[in-house]
C-alpha cells in the first residue's frame, strides 16, 4: 500500500506542477439531469487558519482519482503496448516503463452560504475513488503561483452510486508550522500540515438540493454514502478532536450579560471570557464557521455558516439549531438598538441586512449592497456594519457610508473613507484599516463621531518584514487612549553589532491620547511585542487588558502594555504533530495489498 501511495503522489506532483494529465470536470448541470450510473459526492474543506498564503485565500480544486478501475486500464495499457511491440518486432516494454494514467477528476468550490469553510460538490461515475490532493492556483496577471497539499490515505477512500449522495462531511487542513513564514509551503509536508477527514459530519444534503433544484428527483437520500472503514480511523478520530479543539478564531465580539468576550471560531468552537475573566470552550453542533452574537439578558444567538442560528440560555449550551434565511446566506453580523435587531449576511455577490425582533421571528431584508470589487489598478474598500451612536443600523460600503432611517424606511447616503477593515468597539469608537491605492493596505484610522471623519494613525513600520503588523487593527482603551504597534529604534547588542551598523530597530507597544496619534513625537514607548503575535483584538480590549491574536491562533493579553505576556488561548500543536506522526507510522507498517 506504501509503494501505492508514493507512486500517486508522484503522479499528483507532476499533474500540478506541467497540468500534462487530463482531468475530468465534475460540474453538475443546473438544468439538466444527472449523467446515467453517476452520483454525487459532496465534501466541506475547512482551513484551520487564517489563509493559506498571501495569494490564496483558499483551495480551488480538489483534485481525486479513481480507484476501481485501475487494473482494467493497466490491461488495456498492457495490451496496447504487446500489440506494438509484436508489430514493430520489439521486446516489450516493462511494467516500470509502461504508459498509463487513473482517471482523475477535480472539485471546484461553491462560495454561497460560506465565510472561511469551502464546499466542493459534483457528479463523477459509479466507482471506488481517493481524494489525492487540495490545489490552489492564483494568478495575479504578471505572475502566477500554486500551492498543492497532499491528501491520500490520510482522509481514505469513499464509493459513488449510481443516483446516490456520497456525503463526506468535512476535511480539515491543519498547519503543523507557521502557516505565515515565508517557508512555509517549500518544508517537508509531514512536518508542515496534515489533511484528515472530521469524525462529525456535516449535512450537506439540503445545500445541494437548494442549488441543485433540478436534481432533486433523481437524487435518493434514503442511502447517503460516506468514507469507507479502515484500519487508520481510530488516529483521523483524533487527529480530528484536536483540530476540533484547537480551532482556529479571529471574530470577536464584546458582549454584557453572558460574560465579556467571544472568539467565534471554526468548527462550531466558542472561546469565551466570563465576568471573573476567566476563558472558556463550548462546542456548537456544527463544522461551520461561526462568526456573529446577539444576546438578552435570557438568551444568547449565535450566527455563522449556512444560514444558522444557534440559540441557547447560557454559552454553556445546550444549544437549538435555527435556519431563518436561506443555506446560501452566511451571518456576518448582529446588531441592535432599543427597538429591533439587525443581521447581516452574504452571499456568493451580495450583502443582505435584516430586521427582526425576536432571532426565531421572520426576517424583513431592509436592504442589499453589492461589493465593489478590486483589480491590480483600482483598490476598493469592504462592507462593514455597525449601530451608531443616534441608534441607526449603518453600512459602509467602499468609500460611502448609508444609515438607516426605521420610521421612513429608507437608507441615508454620505461619503466616507474607504477600509480594508472596520471593527466598532462598545464605547463607539470604529477602528479601521484604510484603502491605499499604492498597494491596497494604508494606514490605521480611528473614527469618534460614526465614519463622519477619520483620524490617521501615524507609526513608524518596516516596509517589508512587517505585513501582519501593517493590516492589524489600532485599539482605543475607555481613557481615549490609542495603543498598538510600532518600531523604535534601539542600540544592537554588541555581539551583533558591525562598524557600519550599530542601531536597529524593534516592534514595540505604543500608546498617545486620541488628540496627539498623528503627531509621531507624543507617543509613548512601552514594551516589546510578543514574537509571532501582531494582530491586535481591539473589540476584547478592557482598559488596560490588551490582547493580540497569534499566527497560529493562540491569544495572548498584557496589563502592563507589553512588559509581560500571559496566554489565554493555547493551540495544541506538539498533540496534533505528535498524532499525525503515529498515524504515519502506522500506514507505512501496513503490508503492501
Amino acid at each position: 500500500m506504501f509503494n501505492n501511495i508514493a507512486f500517486m503522489l508522484l503522479v499528483v506532483c507532476l499533474l500540478s506542477a506541467c497540468n500534462s494529465t487530463p482531468i475530468k470536470s465534475t460540474r453538475i448541470s443546473t438544468n439538466q439531469a444527472l449523467q446515467v450510473n453517476h452520483g454525487i459526492v459532496a465534501v466541506q474543506v475547512i482551513n484551520n487558519a487564517e489563509r493559506l498564503g498571501t495569494w490564496h485565500k483558499g483551495w480551488t480544486e480538489i483534485i481525486m482519482f479513481r480507484l476501481d478501475n485501475i487494473d482494467a486500464k493497466k490491461q488495456l495499457a498492457r495490451d496496447i503496448a504487446d500489440s506494438k511491440s509484436q508489430n514493430k518486432n520489439t521486446k516489450k516494454i516493462s511494467d516500470e516503463d509502461l504508459e498509463w494514467e487513473p482517471d482523475f477528476y477535480t472539485l471546484t468550490p461553491h462560495n454561497q452560504g460560506v465565510i472561511d469553510s469551502q464546499i466542493f460538490v459534483g457528479t463523477v461515475p459509479e466507482g471506488e475513488y481517493i481524494i489525492s490532493s487540495l490545489y490552489s492556483y492564483y494568478n495575479g496577471g504578471d505572475f502566477t503561483s500554486w500551492i498543492s497539499m497532499p491528501v491520500m490515505h490520510s482522509a481514505g477512500k469513499f464509493k459513488v452510486k449510481n443516483s446516490r449522495l456520497t456525503n463526506l462531511g468535512s476535511l480539515v487542513f491543519q498547519p503543523l508550522l507557521n502557516i505565515k513564514q515565508s517557508n512555509f509551503w517549500s518544508t517537508s509536508t509531514n512536518q508542515r500540515a496534515f489533511v484528515t477527514r472530521i469524525s462529525k459530519q456535516q449535512k450537506l444534503d439540503k445545500y445541494i438540493l437548494d442549488h441543485y433544484p433540478n436534481i432533486q428527483k433523481q437524487v435518493d437520500l434514503s442511502e447517503v454514502l460516506s468514507w469507507e472503514n479502515d484500519d487508520l480511523n481510530e488516529f483521523r478520530v483524533n487527529l480530528s478532536k484536536l483540530s476540533r479543539d484547537n480551532a482556529y478564531g479571529d471574530k470577536t465580539i464584546a458582549i454584557e450579560h453572558h460574560g465579556q468576550n467571544i472568539i467565534a471560531s471554526k468548527f462550531g468552537l466558542l472561546k469565551w471570557q466570563d465576568n471573573q475573566g476567566a476563558w472558556h470552550k463550548s462546542s456548537i453542533d456544527s463544522n461551520s464557521q461561526l462568526s456573529a452574537a446577539i444576546e438578552t439578558k435570557d438568551t444568547i444567538a449565535i450566527g455563522g455558516e449556512l444560514g444558522q442560528v444557534f440559540i441557547s440560555n447560557s454559552l454553556q449550551g445546550p444549544w437549538q439549531r435555527q435556519t431563518p434565511i436561506s443555506p446560501k446566506e452566511a451571518i456576518i453580523w448582529f446588531g441592535k438598538n432599543s427597538t429591533s435587531s439587525y443581521s447581516m449576511t452574504q452571499t456568493m455577490n451580495d450583502y443582505l441586512v435584516y430586521s427582526f425582533q425576536e432571532v426565531g421571528d421572520t426576517w424583513t431584508e431592509i436592504g442589499k449592497f453589492k461589493r465593489k470589487p478590486s483589480s491590480f489598478f483600482v483598490q476598493n474598500g469592504g462592507v462593514f456594519s455597525f449601530i451608531s451612536s443616534k441608534g441607526m443600523v449603518t453600512i459602509i460600503n467602499d468609500n460611502k457610508k448609508y444609515s438607516y432611517d426605521e420610521g421612513a424606511k429608507r437608507w441615508m447616503e454620505e461619503k466616507t473613507a474607504a477600509l480594508v477593515d472596520m471593527k466598532p468597539l462598545q464605547h463607539g469608537v470604529l477602528v479601521g484599516i484604510e484603502v491605499s491605492q499604492w498597494d491596497g493596505v494604508g494606514d490605521q484610522v480611528i473614527s469618534m463621531d460614526d465614519g463622519d471623519t477619520w483620524l490617521d494613525v501615524s507609526r513608524q513600520l518596516d516596509i517589508f518584514s512587517d505585513n501582519k503588523t501593517d493590516l492589524s487593527l489600532p485599539i482605543v482603551t475607555m481613557q481615549e487612549r490609542v495603543v498598538t504597534l510600532g518600531r523604535m529604534k534601539v542600540l544592537m547588542d554588541k555581539n551583533k553589532q558591525s562598524r557600519s551598523k550599530k542601531i536597529t530597530s524593534k516592534l514595540m507597544l505604543i500608546s498617545a491620547k486620541t488628540s496627539d496619534i498623528s503627531k509621531k513625537s507624543q507617543w509613548k514607548t512601552h514594551g516589546k511585542a510578543k514574537k509571532g503575535c501582531h494582530t491586535a483584538l481591539p473589540q476584547l480590549t478592557h482598559d488596560s487588558e490588551i490582547y493580540f491574536l497569534c499566527d497560529r491562533g493562540d491569544v495572548v493579553v498584557t496589563k502592563d502594555y507589553g512588559v509581560s505576556w500571559q496566554q489565554v488561548v493555547k493551540i495544541e500543536t506538539e498533540a496534533m504533530q505528535n498524532n499525525y506522526e503515529k498515524m504515519l507510522k502506522a500506514l507505512k507498517d501496513q503490508k503492501p495489498n
